[in-house]
């Protein structure tokens, strides 16, 4: 029997019409699945509330894998709460209820408990905190602990060609060829820079203040939806944009009645250099021209070009370091999952002290000590290969000699951890908690977590009972070895090469000395990554992806946002940042040299941040040969109140970077 093909329309007319019938038949057909996925999803999180819910069973008769329905199901199954948390939170909700109450009574008049003004808003506000109970995080389960088969990392990119960059300061000032000269560019719109861009420029960076921020009363995300969308001279067309409320990426196509289209891209250097202040096209463009020349000289080939981001530039030049027929295999997704999900990244931690009457205590001094470039120091020896699953039984079965091999090799670690009786220090291990990544260091407690080796081998050595339930393990690869010893030798020339330049160059040469930085620090976040989300804004319907989600249109502007998906990018490997996260969290407590937060008394360590720690105590590191990875002190302040919130510890530090 066969299949005959579908009669094609006899008219442009009549296909017109057919072309309408199938898009609503597609439409209705997309709306039918979204439904029944919505359906499904309902399904597993009910399936899941059962006491013999198994995400094994659930995901086969669901047609989804494990790892979607740790998705649906983010708490999982078969693991216990941390009620304790849940304890607390409670108790801290009725606090401002039992204080009012105390109060009146001391007033003598009982019925004034619910007129203390805000305490019942902030009970409710509270209770409602206490009902959420802390995120739990998976165990293996079902999760298949193997390499997903026929993906992997090889020696394999995409050329890219030389972009004509323009670097632009919005009163005017700007900077390309090697030359300065002015443009007019009137009130900082995106119409009036492009009227103003000389034709050959594709790539244009702001520097100094950001032209779609006002002075007005929205909001920062409304300026750049305003800004992106304003009106454009005749022969431009707005295309996909990137939207950030501090950074966006903005796309225009000129398409002219003759001639050739051009695109160009309009981006501020911060997306480069977080929180940079400089304002002088010159030194920003002389920074780009300096990182492209050190990496090139590196990199032995004038064909590499820098990309559109410090993320993109760095995998692509990891890429061309894999050495030819080598190739690293992606773990299972999965797995991938279950990593990002148990992995946090740096430690943020603010503790307070208080005087007698519960103020901020005052205190003689605060000390930043950084970790030069932190990342660099810490990518060696990551894990690589076919993973290996070590059972909690099959540990304690190990000698003592194997089990330190074990935990000190390449691998994570699902522990259960008791903090010792006796303990007055810092906490040593993360723990997910209601407001996130948490540090217990409460004599006597047990939790559960997940943790690098180099942070379960610490505990251990300070007496913390851990006790494994599950393991991870690899065998140990230099992958990103040479890769970040040549980033290290373009940030090292740089920094050499400012001191010995005049002052326009210093400034320029500290500039890609930073951007360097970025590039090892987005590169191992983008390891960690589950995906990039299709998400901007347009005023065209027809550049709205084709998986986007959802799309929503107002006053004739298109915004749209597709989810995140780990598609198996060449470049997927959570099992490295996880390694370098934990490794950091671990130096931040000890380090080479007797440095680190257990080397100081408990009550000298004020906060921890990423690769910082912030200190009362003014330890005397220091790091003048800048090892990547040694501790140095950036700056001191005192005497000082001890800052209560993150906004004052980030102004404190300013204060102190800004007195080096």
């Amino acid at each position: 029997m066969t299949t005959r093909k579908p009669k094609l329309p006899g008219t442009y007319a009549e296909s017109l019409e057919e072309l309408r019938k199938v898009r609503k038949a597609i439409a209705d057909a997309k709306a039918r699945i979204d439904k029944g996925i919505e359906r499904r999803d309902a399904l597993v999180a009910h399936a899941a509330t059962f006491p013999e819910a198994n995400s094994g069973v659930i995901s086969k008769a669901s047609g989804t894998t494990a790892a979607r329905v740790r998705q649906v199901v983010p708490g999982g199954m078969k693991a216990s709460r941390l009620q304790s948390a849940v304890t607390t939170a409670r108790a801290v909700a009725s606090a401002p209820t039992n204080l009012a109450a105390k109060l009146a009574a001391a007033v003598g008049e009982p019925d004034a408990a619910g007129e203390l003004p805000g305490s019942q808003e902030y009970a409710t506000r509270m209770q409602r905190t206490a009902e959420r109970a802390p995120r739990e995080l998976p165990g293996i389960g079902e999760t298949p602990v193997t390499i997903q088969h026929g993906a992997a990392s090889t020696r394999k990119w995409t050329a890219q060609k030389n972009r004509v960059t323009l670097v632009l300061n919005v009163d005017g000032r700007a900077f390309a060829g090697n030359r300065g000269f002015r443009l007019d560019v009137g009130d900082g719109s995106a119409a009036s820079i492009l009227r103003a861009l000389p034709e050959p420029v594709e790539r244009v960076f702001i520097c100094g203040a950001r032209p779609w921020h006002t002075d007005t009363d929205s909001t920062m995300t409304d300026d750049v939806r305003a800004w992106l969308t304003a009106p454009l001279p005749e022969g431009w067309e707005a295309g996909r944009h990137f939207t950030h409320h501090e950074n966006p990426v903005a796309r225009f196509t000129y398409r002219p009645h003759e001639g050739r289209s051009r695109a160009v891209e309009i981006m501020h250097v911060a997306s480069w250099v977080p929180g940079t202040t400089v304002d002088e096209p010159a030194v920003v463009w002389h920074a780009f021209r300096l990182l492209r020349d050190a990496i090139r000289q590196r990199w032995g080939s004038d064909a590499v070009e820098l990309l559109g981001s410090p993320t993109t530039l760095g995998q692509d030049l990891w890429l061309r370091t894999i050495p030819q027929n080598r190739e690293y295999p992606l773990m299972s997704a999965e797995l991938r999952e279950l990593i990002r999900t148990t992995s946090g990244q740096g430690r943020f931690e603010l503790r307070v002290p208080r005087d007698a009457d519960g103020a901020p205590a005052k205190l003689g001094g605060l000390h930043y000590f950084d970790c030069t470039f932190a990342y660099a120091g810490l990518t060696w020896g990551m894990p690589v290969g076919a993973p290996t699953h070590i059972t909690g039984r099959a540990f304690e079965g190990m000698t003592g000699a194997a089990q330190e091999k074990a935990v000190r090799g390449r691998g994570r670690w699902h522990v259960r951890v008791t903090v010792p009786a006796d303990w007055t220090h810092v906490g040593l291990l993360p723990c997910s908690g209601l407001s996130g990544w948490e540090y217990p260091a409460e004599p006597g407690r047990t939790f559960t977590t997940w943790a690098s080796g180099a942070e379960v081998w610490l505990a251990r050595q300070q007496g913390w009972h851990v006790e494994v339930i599950d393991g991870i393990t690899w065998a140990e690869g230099k992958p990103l070895d040479l890769w970040r010893n040549k980033l290290v030798e373009c940030w090292q020339s740089l920094n050499a090469w400012g001191v010995a330049a005049g002052e326009g160059y210093r400034e320029a040469a500290a500039l890609a000395a930073k951007m360097v930085r970025s590039v090892v620090l987005f590169t191992i976040g983008g390891f960690h990554s589950r995906g990039v989300a299709k998400r901007g804004i347009t005023t065209d319907e027809r550049l709205i992806p084709a998986t986007a989600r959802r799309a929503a249109e107002h006053d004739g502007v298109w915004e749209y946002e597709s989810a995140k998906t780990d598609t198996a990018a060449p470049t997927a490997h959570p099992e490295w940042s996880a390694e370098v996260y934990g490794r950091m969290r671990a130096r931040l407590l000890s380090g080479p040299g007797g440095t680190g937060a257990l080397s100081v008394p408990a009550d000298a360590v004020i906060a921890f941040r990423s690769d910082a720690m912030f200190l009362t105590a003014n330890t005397g590191w220091s790091n003048p040969e800048g090892v990547p990875g040694r501790f140095r002190l950036k700056g001191s302040h005192g005497p000082v109140t001890a800052p209560t919130g993150e906004a004052e510890l980030l102004a404190l530090r300013d204060v102190m970077e800004g007195g080096q």
